[in-house]
């Protein structure tokens, strides 16, 4: 099987998105020393791009062992017994 290498054109954009907002962040920064409100929008801009970003990126999925290996499964339960209060 062969590794597919592209990545989502997504992916890319929100990736570019988050440091081009962070440059500006720091822009905003040095610049207007006194603008919390204009900072305050542009980190929760960096902060909802970094969000997109994480929610689009997919792990990689794991393979089931080939039948015949030695690798075992395991599953544990657990069982919770409550009593109630009685009644006096």
């Amino acid at each position: 099987m062969k590794q597919d290498w592209r990545i989502d054109p997504i992916v890319l954009l929100l990736f570019f998105g988050i440091f081009a907002t962070l440059g500006l962040m720091v822009f905003v920064d040095f610049k207007f020393k006194e603008d919390g409100q204009t900072f305050q929008v542009i980190s929760s801009l960096v902060g909802a791009l970094t969000g997109a970003f994480l929610l689009r990126i997919k792990p990689q999925a794991k393979e089931d062992p080939s039948p015949g290996t030695t690798e075992i499964k395991r599953t544990t339960t657990a069982t919770v017994e409550v009593t109630p209060p009685v009644d006096k």
